[in-house]
């Protein structure tokens, strides 16, 4: 820390491993070791440096609710791209709100939303309207990319190729594939595809489906489940398709399409999905199907159904389900099992056995992440394909689907 100023010295020691933990617990590691050029990792001093780069202020007065709200979930580490922009914006304009408190803010989108406003329409420029794209622009971006719905109503949904395509249907968003620096759209689309959903009255949304579940709106915040359920003859395919890569996706289903066959193949799919899985279903059958895909979905499981045997199939999966394991279960061979898979288990292990398992636990490994491979013949089947008949849209407003 010594090569920090003394505001960031009290950042680092505060904050630092805090916000290392934090990274890993939400599994962007990567992500810092491209914002640190995979350079001192595991330094607080590095990490709290790298994101007083993104403060515009000249005493670096808004770090601290940067690293905050990283912390508390208000964005993730790519969107850091987009945070000295909008760190600006309230600086300027920050006055003019009817709240000026920043540590009333608890993300970058929610921040946005707050100063977005006040920006002067005069000076916004393309990148934040959108509105004088020239026609060759538009038809470039539509070529290069998927539109699996275009309704006549307005609705579109468009699976952008490039990253070119990426920026222009992302135009007004806060979205970091739509960022002219640090653009993240090749990491994504590599792994699964980016869906931008365009709503009648022009709203924009972005869903990725790939080893973890995002669907934001234009400020980049989470999407409400309850929002999604509103709308849901504009969502519906959209969300069937993301159903089929994560079951995350089960928590924008209306509840009461949730059946046991769904919820059953949500859980097999992404086990975490349990926790929206509704109460009355998570018999230990399903529970169980949920923990053998991820260990941690334990948590989700009802007190009653997490008998040892279930106990056991969960940190033989995932290790770090040792946590969610009930005290009277927690006995030596069911420690060193955790502890084996994964080693950071061991801070829930009981004082009474950790001589032994520190002994006999012979790896140190975290479970492969593993992701659903895609393609557009895929997409386009998906798309394609008809919707259950008791959830189908009415005939008027049926999908008008590119060849």
């Amino acid at each position: 820390m010594t090569n920090l100023p003394p505001r960031l010295k009290g950042i680092a020691a505060t904050y630092g491993h805090r916000l290392l933990d934090a990274i890993k617990l939400r599994n962007e590691s990567a992500a810092l070791a491209r914002l640190l050029d995979n350079r001192h990792l595991h330094s607080p001093s590095a990490v709290i440096a790298k994101f007083a780069e993104f403060d515009p202020t000249a005493n670096k007065a808004l770090t601290q609710w940067l690293v905050v709200a990283y912390m508390g979930g208000g964005f993730r580490l790519e969107d850091l791209a987009k945070a000295r922009e909008t760190l600006e914006l309230f600086v300027e304009h920050g006055g003019k709100l009817e709240e000026c408190d920043i540590g009333r803010y608890h993300s970058l989108g929610g921040l946005w939303k707050a100063v977005e406003p006040h920006i002067d329409a005069a000076a916004t420029d393309e990148t934040l309207t959108g509105r004088a794209l020239r026609r060759k622009d538009r038809d470039r971006a539509r070529a290069e990319s998927e539109i699996p719905v275009e309704r006549d109503d307005g609705l579109i949904v468009a699976v952008p190729l490039t990253e070119f395509a990426a920026k222009w249907w992302g135009r007004g968003t806060r979205w970091c594939t739509a960022a002219d620096e640090d653009n993240y759209f090749r990491q994504y689309h590599n792994e699964a595809p980016l869906l931008v959903i365009v709503l009648p009255d022009g709203e924009k949304f972005q869903l990725w489906c790939g080893d973890d579940f995002q669907f934001m709106d234009a400020a980049d915040e989470a999407v409400k489940a309850g929002f999604v359920a509103e709308n849901w003859e504009y969502f519906e395919r959209v969300i069937r398709y993301a159903l089929s890569r994560n079951g995350l996706a089960l928590e924008y289903i209306p509840e009461q399409q949730r059946d046991r066959d769904l919820c059953l193949e949500a859980v097999k799919q992404n086990g975490r999905a349990l926790r929206y899985v509704p109460e009355q279903q998570r018999d230990r059958g399903l529970c169980m199907e949920a923990v053998r895909q991820n260990g941690r979905a334990l948590r989700y499981v009802p007190e009653q159904q997490r008998d040892r045997g279930l106990c056991m199939e969960a940190v033989k999966q995932n290790g770090w389900a040792l946590a969610y394991v009930p005290e009277q279960h927690r006995d030596r061979d069911l420690c060193l099992e955790a502890v084996s898979q994964y080693g950071g288990a061991l801070q829930y292990v009981p004082q009474q056995h950790h001589d032994y398992v520190r002994a006999n636990a012979v790896s140190n490994q975290e479970p492969a992440q593993t992701t659903v491979a895609w393609s557009l013949d895929e997409l386009r089947s998906a798309f394609t394909a008809s919707i259950p008949a008791k959830t189908a849209l009415d005939n008027s407003r049926q999908l008008r689907m590119t060849a």
